[in-house]
């Protein structure tokens, strides 16, 4: 096997540096930059069929944040915008013969998260949203030889396969006493782009889905007796897919995520 490196010598550093401003006794604002950076391990080196191997650049990401934290009465808000620039992001490309890794172009990611947390004394309550915009800033995949493959399309702008744009998540407690407690998570995430659908020209996506679980817990002494049910509403869904690699085909493959499903744990500390 003959090995490749397109640089002899790569140089890694990382930063971060924040500012945090207290207005008052219950609200905090924090601005954030950070540099980080994450080298290629040997999974992303593999090339199904290929003779060499060609070493990836490092993946570097620049961080920027904007944070609000506040609270009123017994309710926890925090509100945060960020955007995240990354150069030569390693991302399995799957337009090219023989499939691998390699670094894509620039990429961005710009958005909001809202978090939400009051208790009770009986009830409590979790909320959390998050607005994410995944876009390439620029740039072109070759793609693969002999036309079987999308080839030279054109990045600019096209939406990041497998990123929900919509992610909410609410989780609900009910403490009834006597170490016995009920809680129930409900999770929504919105449609994506399969994956190798980056020219995000394919027929169909991965739809939005809606889950909830409900878990049962009563507390004994050293014992912890725990009954739950998975996806209650029993929902037929998937949360990765992937186009056909061949020009023009309209095939497909998805990966199933299981319906409704039930267990029962009991746990002893010691």
């Amino acid at each position: 096997m003959v090995v490749r490196r397109k640089r002899s010598i790569f140089k890694f550093d990382a930063s971060e540096i924040g500012l945090s401003y207290r207005s008052s006794s219950s609200t905090e604002i924090e601005i954030n930059t950070s540099k980080s950076y994450r080298t290629s391990n040997i999974d992303d080196l593999d090339r199904a069929g290929q003779s060499s191997i060609t070493f990836l650049r490092p993946q570097v990401s620049y961080t920027h944040q904007v944070g609000l934290k506040t609270e009123v009465s017994s309710t926890k808000l925090s509100f945060s915008l960020f955007q995240i620039d990354t150069e030569d992001e390693i991302r399995l490309d799957n337009l090219t013969s023989g499939v691998g890794n390699t670094n894509y172009p620039r990429t961005k990611r710009r958005g909001l998260e809202i978090k939400s947390n009051w208790a009770g004394r009986y009830v409590s309550l979790k909320a959390n949203y998050s607005y994410t915009q995944a876009k390439f800033s620029t740039g072109f995949l070759t793609g693969g030889a002999y036309g079987l493959y999308l080839s030279n399309v054109d990045l600019t702008q096209k939406t990041i396969p497998l990123v929900s744009r919509h992610k909410f998540n609410l989780v609900g407690g009910l403490n009834l006493g006597d170490g016995f407690r009920i809680d129930a998570t409900s999770s929504y995430f919105s449609s994506q782009f399969l994956d190798n659908d980056e020219s995000n020209s394919f027929v169909t996506n991965i739809p939005s889905y809606y889950l909830l679980d409900v878990k049962a817990t009563k507390t004994f002494g050293r014992f912890e007796l725990t009954a739950a049910v998975n996806n209650l509403l029993d929902r037929e869904y998937f949360t990765y897919g992937v186009r056909s690699q061949t020009v023009g085909s309209q095939s497909y493959n998805v990966y199933p995520m299981p319906t409704r499903s039930a267990y029962v744990t009991l746990k002893c500390t010691f």
